[in-house]
């Protein structure tokens, strides 16, 4: 972690359903307006949220794709699950609420929180040991 402060990485920025197009020997990142430098685990938590429709047996698909190309120590794996754990919704609505705007969301997000964890900690506590 302490070489990601210090020389941050080319990330994506995007990485959605849309922008991934699925080859029978291997997927393909397509649309790189949003290229930067970045975090790639808070890249990687965003790639779990928008792609893998809060699916347990997807979240663990994509960490296993991505740890056979570069393995997440426990540090690292907390990183992500902390990132991961707290929804855009969350965030959007934290930026509405210190700007002085009402949340339309926040009360959503309030009835639906539990649930949303639900696959976060199964991946954070499980797929550790696989």
């Amino acid at each position: 972690m302490e070489e990601e402060i210090n020389h941050p990485a080319l990330i994506h920025g995007d990485v959605t359903l849309p922008n991934i197009i699925i080859h029978p020997s291997r997927p393909f990142l397509i649309d790189w307006d949003l290229l930067r430098m970045g975090s790639t685990y808070y890249e990687t938590a965003k790639t779990l949220l928008n792609t893998t429709n809060f699916d347990p047996a997807n979240i663990s698909a994509l960490i296993k794709g991505y740890e056979q190309i570069k393995g997440l120590t426990p540090a690292e794996r907390l990183l992500i699950s902390a990132f991961f754990r707290l929804p855009v919704e969350a965030w959007r609505s934290a930026r509405r609420i210190a700007s002085g705007r009402r949340s339309p969301v926040f009360h959503i997000l309030s009835r639906t929180w539990e649930k949303n964890l639900v696959p976060y900690d199964g991946w954070m506590n499980g797929h550790g040991n696989n």
